[in-house]
C-alpha cells in the first residue's frame, strides 16, 4: 500500500526558529480545515491553501549571510525586502505571468453571445461525430470483407491499416512552433481571457500571413523566432510563481505526477523509492509531505530510528531555518559543496572509500580502478573544486556534472594498459607527471619507538605522540585481574600443612 503521510496532528512548531533569525517573526496561522498533506488516491482532492494576510503580514526576516548574486552585485538585506512570497524573495528572477480570469468583467450581451457560440460549436461537433461513426462502421464492414477475401483476421487488418509509429521526435524548438508562438503572442496579447484565438484559429491566421511564411523569412528572422520560443519555454520551466497560491498548486500538481511515475516504475521494475517535499520558507503555504513505495517507511525506523513523519518534520524545520532564496542557495560555498558531493558520490560506484577530488589522486584512481573523469568543462581550471574562486566557473562545473556531460567512465582493459604504458614512458623520459610529495626533514634518521606505558616494551599500546594527537580516544591501560591472590600467604599455608 502506498502511503502519503499527513502531519495534521504534528504541525510544525516554528517558535523554536525564532532564536535562529534576527528580528521578530510570527508563525503563519493555518486553519484546521487546511489539508496538511497530499493524500494519494484515485481521485485527488482539491488543494486547500491557507490565506495569507498581506496587510498584517509579519515583519521581514533579516538575512544571516552577506551574499552576492551571480553577477557579483551585493543583494539587498532580507530586512529590506518583502518576503511574503517566493517571487518577492527572488526579485532578480523572471516571473511566470499569472492567468487572471476576467469572466466577471464581461457584459451580459457578450456572455449571451458566447453561450450561443458554444451551442453552435456543440452542434457542429455532434454532426462531425455522427459522420465519423458512420465512416467507422463502413470501414469495419469493408475490412471484414477484405479479411475474408484474403483469409486473414480482422485484427491483422486493423494493425495494417491503423498502425502507428513508435518513433517520437524530441521537443526541440522547430521553426513552425516558433512561428505559431510568435503569431499567438501577437494576436492574443491585448485580448482578455476567454476571447483569445484558439490554436486552430492561430494556425489559420499564420497561414494567411505572407510575411511570416518560412520561405519569406531571412536566417536572422528565423533564429530570432526560435530564440523567443526558447525564452518562453525557459520562463515556464524555471520562472518563479507570482504568489503562494500559484506556487502551492504547482507543487501539488507536480508532486502527484512524480508519485504516479514512481508507482508505475515500481510496478515495472520493483524499485524502492522515497520522496520528501517541504516548503523553503516560513511564509510559504506548501505543506511538508512524504511518499514511499511498499514498506519504504520502515527503512527510516530501522536504520535511523525515526519514522518517516519525523524525518519530514526535521527536513521542514531545517529548510525553514535556512530561509534562502535562489541567489543565496547558489553561493560560492554551497556550489563548492555540491560539486564535491557530486564527484565523490558518483565515484563511489567504482571504489569503496570516501574520495576527495584532488589532482594528486586522479592519476592513481585511473591506474588502480580504471576509472577516468571525462567532460571537464573548458575554461574551468582542473583543480580541487574548493580552490575554484569564481561563481561562474563553479556554476559551469556544477551544471556539467548535473547534466552528465562531466562524468566518471569505466575504461576498458586495453585503454588502461595504454594509459599505464604512456605513464611509464613519460616517467622514463624524466618528465614530472605530478607534483612530488614534500620530503620530510628527518627522512633517513632512525626513530626510536616509544611505549605509552613506559615500562615493558612488549606490552602493546599506541605511541605517546599519537595519543596526544588523538584526543578523542582514551589511552590503553593494562588490565588488572579481577581477583588478586596473595602468594606469600599461600606459601605459608602450604608450609604449615607440610609440617603437620
Amino acid at each position: 500500500m502506498f502511503n502519503f503521510s499527513s502531519f495534521s496532528n504534528n504541525a510544525l512548531d516554528t517558535t523554536h526558529l525564532l532564536p535562529l533569525l534576527e528580528g521578530s517573526i510570527t508563525p503563519l496561522a493555518v486553519s484546521q480545515s487546511t489539508p496538511l498533506s497530499l493524500q494519494h488516491s484515485a481521485h485527488l482532492p482539491l488543494l486547500s491553501l491557507p490565506t495569507l494576510d498581506v496587510e498584517n503580514s509579519p515583519p521581514p526576516i533579516s538575512s544571516l549571510l552577506d551574499v552576492e548574486n551571480s553577477a557579483g552585485a551585493p543583494l539587498a538585506p532580507m530586512a529590506e525586502m518583502n518576503n511574503s512570497t517566493w517571487q518577492a524573495r527572488n526579485p532578480n528572477r523572471p516571473v511566470i505571468p499569472s492567468r487572471v480570469s476576467k469572466k466577471n468583467k464581461i457584459s451580459n450581451a457578450e456572455r449571451a453571445s458566447r453561450q450561443i457560440a458554444a451551442e453552435q460549436r456543440a452542434t457542429k461537433h455532434e454532426a462531425l461525430q455522427a459522420d465519423i461513426n458512420l465512416y467507422l462502421k463502413e470501414q469495419k464492414r469493408r475490412l471484414e470483407t477484405i479479411a475474408t477475401t484474403h483469409d486473414v483476421t480482422v485484427k491483422y487488418m486493423d494493425c495494417l491499416v491503423t498502425s502507428q509509429t513508435y518513433y517520437h521526435t524530441t521537443r526541440k524548438p522547430h521553426l513552425v512552433n516558433a512561428l505559431i508562438h510568435a503569431k499567438a503572442k501577437e494576436v492574443n496579447s491585448d485580448r482578455a481571457e476567454g476571447s483569445r484565438y484558439s490554436l486552430s484559429e492561430v494556425h489559420e491566421l499564420l497561414a494567411n500571413d505572407l510575411k511570416m511564411q518560412p520561405e519569406n523569412l531571412t536566417e536572422e528572422q528565423k533564429e530570432y523566432y526560435i530564440q523567443e520560443l526558447v525564452k518562453q519555454r525557459d520562463l515556464m520551466a524555471h520562472g518563479v510563481r507570482v504568489n503562494n497560491i500559484a506556487a502551492g498548486e504547482d507543487v501539488f500538481s507536480v508532486t502527484h505526477r512524480i508519485i504516479d511515475e514512481l508507482e508505475n516504475l515500481h510496478d515495472r521494475t520493483g524499485i524502492y523509492a522515497s520522496l520528501f517535499v517541504t516548503h523553503g520558507h516560513i511564509n510559504d503555504s506548501t505543506q511538508a509531505s512524504w511518499f514511499g513505495t511498499d514498506n519504504s517507511a520502515v527503512f527510516w525506523e530501522d536504520v535511523l530510528g525515526r519514522s518517516a513523519g519525523d524525518v519530514a518534520r526535521l527536513y521542514e524545520q531545517w529548510a525553514c531555518a535556512q530561509g534562502h532564496n535562489l541567489e543565496e542557495r547558489d553561493s560560492l560555498a554551497n556550489m563548492r559543496k555540491q560539486v564535491t558531493a557530486l564527484i565523490s558520490n558518483r565515484l563511489s560506484v567504482y571504489i569503496s572509500y570516501n574520495f576527495k577530488p584532488t589532482n594528486a589522486l586522479l592519476q592513481p584512481i585511473v591506474e588502480t580502478y580504471g576509472v577516468k573523469l571525462l567532460g571537464w568543462p573548458t575554461g574551468v581550471p582542473f583543480v580541487n573544486p574548493s580552490s575554484i574562486g569564481t561563481i561562474s566557473e563553479i556554476c559551469k562545473l556544477r551544471n556539467s556534472l548535473k547534466s552528465g556531460e562531466c562524468r566518471w567512465k569505466k575504461l576498458s582493459k586495453a585503454k588502461c594498459n595504454a594509459f599505464s604504458s604512456e605513464l611509464e614512458a613519460r616517467h622514463a623520459s624524466g618528465e614530472v607527471v605530478k607534483k612530488p610529495r614534500k620530503k620530510r626533514s628527518d627522512a633517513g634518521v632512525p626513530h626510536k619507538w616509544k611505549n605509552v606505558l613506559g615500562g615493558n616494551p612488549s606490552k602493546e599500546g599506541p605511541s605517546s605522540k599519537r595519543a596526544r594527537c588523538d584526543t578523542g580516544r582514551k589511552r590503553v591501560v593494562p588490565k588488572s585481574t579481577e581477583f588478586v591472590r596473595d602468594m606469600d600467604n599461600n606459601q605459608e599455608d602450604r608450609s604449615e600443612e607440610d609440617i603437620d
